[in-house]
């Protein structure tokens, strides 16, 4: 019988063929992305292992490395919210009673991160009164494209169970299923056996206090399997037990399409400026983070919004070239890297299918040269930067390892890329019927990683625009925050004299 399991290694997804034996090399294949619960809806027993491995390259783990290699439950999701794990209670031959339905009870014992691997700790609740081992057949079903249960294969797993519970009410038996469930990371491919013995071991303290043989398998169910199955799912509730938690889809499969270009077609691109080295280098925990309020009146920011239309530019454009002006006057430098957010959530063929709550942007590399006293003509100069950046710019599909080395270089870093702007826009509508109980507001990040040099975050609040000058100590001089702080300041409240 075909037998297929799962694992992370160095931060990857692999899975493997056969159940290896201990102390053995290990035959992997990277998942690359690809679901292992939709390739097997496609496969069967016969045709898995040519299905899964074409195309794939092999990677062998030696035995020595091995504890490097960390099980997981069969097929359980990235996000184990999309999986329920559940079962039937009193369903075995030998505990149905006088009066029998003719479809027992069922009951949920969780989502997927209830499920643990051998050598895994198992929890119950805190409350629990005695707790046993309940040796099972583990069923695997997989929701098709139309979300239907589809069963894939068989592992074995242990049921723990709060049974002094149970015996204390009759009717606490769902309450006494609340526990963590153990599990072989072992699929198999085929029908559940009709009949499986064992042996169960309780040890304390690497002794054994208990062991216990046990007899399961289909042979020993006082229901018929197939209808007991079809009547629980033919519940629509279990086509998609996810639904209420739809998470977004993965960002590497999605379909960008980049934006049309408008107008004019946008200037070359500049060459990036050179890094900005830090005022001063520590260890993380001798780092911390700092910001600096900056705060404009009402007519402040109506004067600037009406300056900014009879310029023919956006608020944004406006704050980003007085941003970069305000760094480069107080640091003595005439060529600028500044960072922008831009959002993706109508950039994709799938966007409809994305939430409306979450982060979900790109950050664009802006480069500019400040070169003369013109904030209008620098605003439009950073406009088209900003859009043969956007146009420019396509998703880069990166391993889980790759995205982790680049935050680690970024936290070893000795120098900033440049300096940012982000901005949350109108916060009006989301406040809806709360907005005349708030007074003020402003967003702020912890950059204590430093990741930028100064981070500016804008919002607008009743018309009155709220920012933050963010940055990290003492990677970013707080002399040279303040300085910055102000020359925009100044900029702001008296755009036509900059």
């Amino acid at each position: 019988m075909t037998v297929v399991f799962e694992c992370i290694y160095d931060d990857e997804r692999y899975f493997g063929l056969g159940i290896p034996e201990d102390g053995a090399p290990l035959r992997l294949y990277p998942s690359a992305g690809d679901s292992l619960a939709t390739l097997l809806l496609a496969a069967d027993a016969e045709t898995a292992p040519a299905l899964l491995t074409r195309g794939r390259g092999e990677l062998h783990v030696p035995a020595a490395d091995r504890h490097r290699v960390r099980m997981l439950p069969p097929l359980r999701p990235a996000q184990v919210g999309d999986a329920l794990v559940s079962g039937f209670m009193m369903t075995h031959n030998v505990k149905v009673g006088a009066e029998v339905p003719d479809q027992p009870n069922w009951f949920v014992k969780g989502l997927g991160d209830v499920l643990r691997v051998p050598g895994e700790p198992l929890s119950v609740p805190s409350d629990a009164v005695a707790v046993c081992e309940e040796a099972e057949v583990v069923l695997v079903h997989v929701g098709d494209e139309q979300g239907v249960p589809r069963y894939v294969g068989y592992t074995f797993g242990n049921d723990l169970t709060d049974i002094g519970r149970f015996k204390q009410h009759a009717g606490h038996l769902s309450y006494a299923k609340l526990c963590d469930a153990g599990v072989a990371p072992w699929l198999h491919l085929g029908d559940p056996p009709g009949s499986a013995t064992g042996e169960v071991t309780v040890e304390r303290d690497g002794t054994v206090a208990w062991k216990g043989s046990f007899t399961t398998g289909t042979d020993a169910l006082h229901y018929d399997l197939t209808t007991m199955m079809s009547r629980l799912f033919s519940y629509r509730a279990l086509h998609h037990p996810h639904d209420v938690r739809r998470l977004p889809p993965n960002g590497d499969a999605l379909t960008y399409r980049p934006p049309a270009p408008a107008g004019a077609p946008p200037p070359p691109a500049t060459a990036s400026p050179q890094p900005l080295p830090f005022a001063a280098h520590r260890p993380w925990a001798r780092r911390k983070a700092d910001f600096i309020p900056l705060t404009f009146g009402l007519t402040e920011s109506r004067t600037l919004m009406s300056w900014c239309r009879n310029q023919g530019l956006t608020v944004n454009q406006f704050f980003s070239a007085a941003l970069a002006e305000s760094f480069a006057e107080t640091t003595g430098c005439s060529e600028v890297s500044l960072y922008t957010a831009v959002s993706l959530r109508r950039r994709y063929a799938q966007s409809p299918s994305l939430p409306d709550v979450g982060c979900f942007i790109n950050v664009l590399n802006v480069p500019l040269r400040l070169d003369r006293p013109d904030l209008a003509g620098h605003a439009r100069a950073c406009a088209g930067a900003l859009a043969r950046a956007d146009a420019d710019w396509r998703p880069d599909v990166r391993e889980h390892a790759a995205i982790r080395r680049a935050v680690e270089q970024v936290a070893a870093a000795r120098c900033a890329p440049g300096i940012c702007i982000t901005n949350v826009g109108i916060a009006d509508p989301a406040l809806g019927p709360h907005m005349d109980r708030v007074t003020g507001y402003r967003t702020v990040v912890n950059r204590t990683g430093a990741n930028y040099g100064l981070v500016l975050h804008l919002g607008t609040l009743g018309g009155r625009f709220g920012a933050a000058l963010a940055f990290g100590v003492p990677s970013t001089d707080p002399a040279t925050a303040r300085a910055v702080a102000k020359s925009l300041h100044d900029r702001v409240v008296g755009p036509g004299r900059a």
